[in-house]
């Protein structure tokens, strides 16, 4: 069950904010594991996975899952630049380490 904290009003310290929010390190262990099966699941399915995922999930059937290329061109016509130079940056890299 959640618990409503009321925090209003108050000046509390980082110390005393992560006192008074606990953390669900067991819910967290679980999402991580539910997320690892889910992505297991699509590398080893692919796409059958993915739609069945959309409809579990979703609610969502007879999708098309490819995004259409002008959709990934306008995207990338309006990316900032440097955040293009940075995903850039980072492929190469993960290229070199593979």
């Amino acid at each position: 069950m959640l618990r409503t904290l009321d925090l209003r009003g108050q000046s509390l310290s980082p110390a005393e904010l992560l006192a008074a929010v606990p953390r669900a390190t067991a819910a967290r262990s679980e999402a991580l594991a539910t997320a690892a099966r889910l992505v297991d699941d699509v590398a080893s399915r692919g796409e059958a996975a993915l739609r069945e995922q959309a409809e579990q999930f979703d609610g969502v059937t007879g999708h098309d899952i490819r995004v259409p290329a002008s959709h990934l061109d306008e995207a990338l016509e309006q990316l900032d630049p440097a955040v293009r130079a940075a995903l850039e940056q980072a492929i190469d890299r993960v290229r070199a380490a593979s």
